[in-house]
């Protein structure tokens, strides 16, 4: 964890590795060791400050003694059995395919590479078992026999990433048309009412086509794809994607919340700060004064700001209001559809819920 303030760390996504006896943290391009578990001083180029080091038994022994394969290119979650779940627009069982560059050079991810025991070797790393299905023929869900197959599927999981993109764009203009709506009720004005009309237009004319026409090529490659399975294949893909349904939800979740936290939470903190401020220095001001004409001036001003800070006050709500609606109704469906199951996807999507409770909790103390 990197230091954001005097107490204050920030969970930090960055490489490791282990020598014999230390921790070794890549920031940037360059190479951290850390002494021992503890608070230590860090000078890079990449970062100059403190860093909170973890123990060697919890990294080395505990946590990368069960990394899957290539860390899944880093595009993926490491399953409880070291499989990986690729994002979006990623696949095959290190989550390579899909990238730009297919290889890695850093030797903070090429000098470990997962395969299983094979229980015949002696005890030496033998094939991953992907391997050897491939080897012997036998399909897995991103990889059938057939090569029409393995298109149609490439195509899909592209698309499934666009269309989700496409879902976070409407989502958002979607947001700005609630805000408008409260804009417009709580001035009593239509001063921006067209610009609410252009965002509605942009919702019906831009997005829907988009997402639809997105979703026609997804069933229509999918249609295609069924010719070309058989029937163990089609198993294989349908659980594969029921896996990835869940796993995109997430990914949305991330990004709307990740959305409001940096964006939108600060801005109309800081405005509704900046009015509240406005309000008690015109209220400073009108206790000396005596004049009639700048007494009213004053009350005015102290008036408008106070409406102001009530609308950033309002939008922070309906911030507040919009979480919890992710949260209460979707992160109830997820967790119904998974009560009777246990494992590292489910424990994700707890950690994911998690993390927008901590959003709201912060907004209510203030914290933002």
């Amino acid at each position: 964890m990197l230091q954001k303030s005097q107490n204050n760390y920030d969970a930090s996504c960055l490489r490791m590795k282990c020598t014999d006896t230390n921790v070794q943290i890549k920031i940037g391009e360059e190479v951290f060791e850390c002494p021992s578990k503890g608070i230590f001083d860090v000078n890079l180029r990449a970062y100059m400050g403190k860093i909170d080091c973890p123990s060697y038994e919890e990294i080395c022994t505990n946590t990368l003694e069960h990394r899957c394969n290539m860390d899944c290119y880093g595009k993926g979650f490491c399953m409880g059995d070291r499989t990986c779940q690729c994002f979006k627009g990623f696949f095959g069982k290190d989550c390579h395919d899909g990238l730009e560059s297919k290889d890695e050079t850093d030797p903070f991810v090429t000098s470990y590479k997962y395969e299983k025991d094979d229980d015949n070797n002696g005890g030496n790393d033998g094939d991953d078992k992907e391997d050897e299905d491939e080897d012997n023929g036998t399909p897995t869900p991103t990889n059938p026999k057939n090569p029409t197959a393995r298109f149609y599927i490439e195509e899909i999981l592209k698309l499934n990433g666009k269309y989700d993109d496409q879902y976070v764009e409407k989502y958002k203009d979607q947001f700005k048309v609630k805000k408008l709506n409260m804009y417009k009720d709580h001035f009593a004005t239509d001063k921006r009412n067209q610009e609410k009309v252009d965002l509605e237009i942009k919702i019906r004319s831009l997005h829907d086509p988009e997402m639809n026409g997105t979703q026609t090529e997804i069933d229509i490659l999918s249609k295609s794809l069924d010719l070309f399975l058989s029937e163990d294949e089609k198993k294989l893909w349908k659980d594969y994607k029921e896996e990835q349904k869940w796993i995109r939800w997430s990914e949305i979740h991330s990004t709307i919340s990740g959305w409001y936290k940096a964006e939108k939470i600060p801005k109309y903190n800081d405005l509704k700060q900046k009015y509240q401020d406005i309000v008690k220095d015109y209220e400073a001001l009108i206790e000396n004064e005596i004049d009639p004409t700048a007494i009213t001036s004053l009350q005015e001003s102290i008036f408008k700001g106070a409406l102001r800070n009530a609308y950033y006050d309002k939008v922070l709500q309906l911030i507040n209001t919009e979480i919890e609606n992710w949260i209460g109704e979707d992160w109830k469906a997820i967790e119904h559809s998974h009560d009777n199951q246990e494992g590292d996807e489910f424990d994700q999507m707890h950690t994911e819920a998690d993390g927008y409770k901590d959003i709201l909790d912060e907004m209510n103390n203030g914290g933002y």
